[in-house]
């Protein structure tokens, strides 16, 4: 969905965020461990999948799912 122009903008942000999360989020939620113990961090690790599941569906899901709908109807036409 994004501009050719604007591509690797949009790729080198991807991987931006991704490194931060991959790098980050262990290390925070090994804080998490000797307070709550692994049952609980598997639960909150759960809790924040649907979370960013559920953003992902109504920030970027409905807009994509839309572009597809007017895609087939103008190839339709």
């Amino acid at each position: 969905m994004t501009p050719p122009h604007r591509m690797g903008l949009a790729t080198s942000t991807f991987f931006i965020f991704l490194d931060a999360e991959l790098g980050f989020r262990p290390y925070l939620l090994g804080f998490i461990i000797p307070l709550t113990g692994y049952s609980t961090l598997y639960v909150i690790i759960g809790v924040m999948i649907l979370a960013t599941s559920a953003l992902y569906y109504f920030l970027h899901g409905k807009k994509e799912r839309a572009a597809r709908v007017s895609i087939n109807a103008s190839a339709s036409v």
